[in-house]
Formats: C-alpha cells, structure tokens, sequence
C-alpha cells in the first residue's frame, strides 16, 4: 500500500469509536480495501490487495509492523458480514470547482453545535461559501450552477490532498437512502453524508459596495503577524491597524509592541483581526507583492483580497473606552524576525514587485495548464459517459424495432387468419380476377339479400367506388369481402 493511500485512510479512520470497535479496522473483499467512520468512507479498488485474504485488519497494527497482513488480521470474533456495506445508486454527476473548495475547506467551523457551518456550501446557482462566523470564503464568479444545494465535508479535502489528485463530485444514494455525495478519482472512491440543514444567507454578511481600501505588502504583514503573535493575547490573539503600523496589546500580560509596514494607502481607523485568522488567510493570498484590504469601516466586515471575508474585532468595551491605549508611541517597536523580510526591505520596492510579477506570471501559466488538464479529465469522463449512455440507448431502440416487427407480423397473420375465415368457397372463387368484367353481374355471385348478414353487406361507400372504377354497380348481395376484392382488382388493373 503506498504512502498517499495510507494517509487517506488514517484521514478516515483518525474518527474513531470505542462504541463500534469493528468499524477501527479495514476490510479487505474481493481486492477492494474499506475504510469508514460512518461519516465518511473510502473504498478503494487497487492491486495492493491482490493475493491478500478476504476479512478484516487492524489498520494500526498494519501500519507498524510495515503491513504484515497476517499479523494485522482480526482474529476476533467479528465477521466480516458485520463490517458496513455500502450499495451506491442513482450517482449523479455535478461541476464544481474543486481549487475553491480547498480554499473555503479552511475556513469552516469546528463547533459541532454549527452543522450548518461544518461544510462547504454549494449553492444551485454554483456560488461555494465555506465560514465559521469570523472568517469565511466565497467565490461567486466563473461558477457552474448545481441542481440543488450541497455540502462538501472537509474531510473529503484533507483525503484528496492526501492522495495529491483532484477528484469528480457527484450525488448518490446510499443503501437506499438519500443525502450522499461522491467524490472519486480512478478506483478510489470517498462516501460522505451532507447535514439535513440548510445554509445561512452568506449574502447577508458579504458587503455589497466596499467604499475603502487599504494596501500593503502581503511578505511584510505576514512576517510581522508571525512577529507579534507570542505578545498577542492567548484566547484572541487580538493585532489591529493604524495607519502604517500593525500593534498588539496584550491586557493580561499589558505588553505593547508595533511594527513599522510599507504601504501604498492605509487603514483611516483603529481596526483589528484575529492575528490567526488573519495569518491563515495570508497563506491561502496568490504571491502578488501587494495584499488589499477592502472596507467600510473598523467593524464591519472586510474582503481580503478578492475572496476571502475576515470579521474586525471590537476595539472598544461597552463603555466606549478603548480596550487597548492608542497612542503608539508609548508602543515598544520590535524588528521583524523573518530573514526573508529583512531580505527584501533590502530590496527596493520596484525590483521586489518587477520580480514577483515574473514569478506570479510563471505561477499562472502554470495554473492555466492545470486547469486544461483539469478540464480535459473532467471532458474525458463526460464523454465516456454519454457515448455509454448512447449505446445503452442504441440497444433499447434495436429492441423496440424487434419487437414492433413481431407484433406486426402478429397481426398479419391474424388478418390471414380472418380473412380466411370469412371466404366462402361455394361462393367466392379462391383467387380474384386480374380484370373485372365490364357487367357487375358477371363478376359477383348471385345470392339471396336475406341471406346475408346486414353486417357483411358492402357499404354504400364501397358499392359507389365500384361504381366509379368499373362503371357498374355491385349486386345487392355483394358481400364487404367481395367489394374489397373487386376494388383490389380493378384499382390493380
């Protein structure tokens, strides 16, 4: 088993239940390996289980002793007939943006009282939303609209970056029941329920018109947030803005410190973050020299970047007393401790951003390409999937040709059937006439009217276009049979 299938399943199995100790180990069935946590599950159909014997394995003990499959086996009394099984139906493809997905993974919440916030939200017009009520993602543009709403467990993200590939999302039901999304790549497959909630109204938070704009060098703010850190508060790790500067101040242990930044424009107010919040957000920021803070003021929400949404902390207690002293110059000023900051306020500010447009439009190249082979997979699998559909389709229509064949040839026979049926051969001789003789009389046998069946009589219809055909009327006693026969003949001739 390779390392990226490993940690995958350590992903899956870092879940555990003391409660349902079977579900801690792997099953192995008919070379496809099981992982689940009843949440979510991988099933993966690889060669590393060719040879190995069907039942269930101790992943740890797996793991340690450099997978000696016996020696992990579960010789206990548990069946494999009581591991989970998982029967997928009506799998439903969806596109997404799996890129998004990973960057709004980082910001959902981790309190298990707010499943709506658990899980990035795919909204049915296609916009992806990940938030924890501090801080949050979204991406509303260049989207692909959904049929319903979903949500993507982050888990799904942490198995995917595990195994370093990007994977196709779809809807399923699972064992009947509904609520499932799919994510495979190849033989693996990852199972996960969504919540039965529904999503907040992340409108709502996102400012429609930001009026403000503050800008700064991305490198410095985050060299100086990993700086002031250790001196922030332990349970906020409370940093605010001021014009050119970035402060801290600590209120149990009442250090103050400052650090000097470059700016192109600046916040116009007192206005403070989360310093982890603010730094995890830093990370996920494309390396352009620049980082742009969008805003309306200190305690509204702000959008970093183009994307991302950071909530300001109050800077003042219900009183409306500063909570922190707002003269900066009784700040302690500390030097960035990063040698790659000190690196570039080395380096002048023109070459620092000639530089990291080279190498960002390198990055984007390179993200471009990445994108086509996305792309491609993604066309690929769609295209193998319709031309199956299509031959399904194909062998439905041949079936339906064969059988309307056979039922036509039914009812010829049947026709057959009656009309012999119907023929008298006293009467009507076996064959018609090539030519109907000009007198009627000659060609229809004389019969007594009352003889005949008010219901076998040729219809007026049919004795007028005799009529009009030979120039004669039928007899009186001229059967439908026989008016048909006549108009055969004479339409032939």
């Amino acid at each position: 088993m390779n390392k990226r299938i490993e940690k995958a399943i350590k992903v899956i199995l870092s879940k555990s239940l003391k409660s349902l100790p079977i579900i801690n180990n792997i099953r192995v069935m008919d070379n496809i390996i099981t992982a689940t946590n009843l949440e979510q599950t991988i099933i993966i159909n690889t060669d590393d289980a060719t040879g190995i014997t069907d039942g269930l394995y101790d992943f740890k003990v797996l793991v340690k002793t450099g997978y000696d499959w016996e020696a992990a086996r579960d010789k206990s009394s548990s069946d494999t007939d009581d591991y989970p099984t998982f029967e997928i139906i009506n799998k439903k493809q969806f596109q997404t943006d799996f890129d998004a997905i990973k960057l709004a993974a980082v910001h959902v919440s981790d309190d298990p009282t707010k499943s709506a916030l658990q899980n990035v939200c795919i909204k049915p017009d296609g916009a992806i939303y990940g938030c924890d009520g501090h801080r949050g993602y979204f991406k509303t543009n260049n989207v692909l609209p959904t049929t319903e709403e979903l949500f993507i467990n982050p888990a799904i993200v942490k198995i995917f970056d595990a195994l370093e590939v990007k994977p196709t999302f779809s809807t399923a039901n699972i064992n009947g029941s509904t609520g499932y999304i799919l994510a495979t790549f190849g033989g693996i497959t990852v199972i996960s329920k969504m919540p039965e909630v529904n999503a907040p109204d992340y409108n709502q938070v996102i400012p429609k018109k930001l009026e403000k704009n503050a800008v700064y060098f991305r490198a410095e703010v985050r060299n100086a947030i990993e700086t002031l850190l250790p001196y922030t508060n332990k349970k906020s790790s409370q940093v605010f803005f001021t014009g050119d500067y970035v402060a801290t101040y600590d209120q149990d242990t009442r250090d103050q410190v400052k650090i000097k930044l470059r700016c192109t424009s600046q916040f116009d107010c007192f206005i403070s973050f989360n310093g982890k919040y603010l730094l995890d957000i830093i990370k996920q920021l494309p390396e352009t020299p620049g980082m742009d803070f969008n805003y309306n003021a200190a305690l509204s929400a702000v959008v970093v970047g183009d994307n991302h949404l950071l909530m300001p902390l109050r800077t003042r207690g219900n009183d409306g007393e500063r909570l922190f002293p707002d003269n900066l110059d009784n700040y302690r000023e500390v030097a960035i401790k990063s040698a790659a900051a000190t690196r570039t306020r080395k380096s002048s500010p023109a070459a620092v951003i000639t530089n990291s447009l080279e190498v960002n439009k390198l990055k984007a190249e390179l993200t471009d390409k990445k994108q086509e082979i996305y792309h491609y997979e993604q066309l690929t699998a769609r295209l193998k999937e319709e031309k199956a559909g299509l031959e399904k389709q194909n062998r439905t229509h041949l079936e339906t040709i064969e059988r309307i064949n056979s039922y036509n040839q039914q009812l010829i026979n049947k026709l057959n059937a009656a009309t012999n049926n119907q023929r008298d051969p006293a009467t009507v001789p076996a064959t018609v006439p090539a030519t109907v003789p000009a007198p009627a009389a000659a060609t229809v046998p004389a019969v007594t009217p009352d003889k005949i069946d008010y219901k076998l009589r040729a219809t007026r219809h049919q004795r007028g276009y005799i009529k009009h055909l030979t120039g004669n009327f039928p007899a009186a006693d001229c059967t439908k049979l026989e008016a048909s026969e006549i108009i055969k003949t004479a339409i032939a001739a």
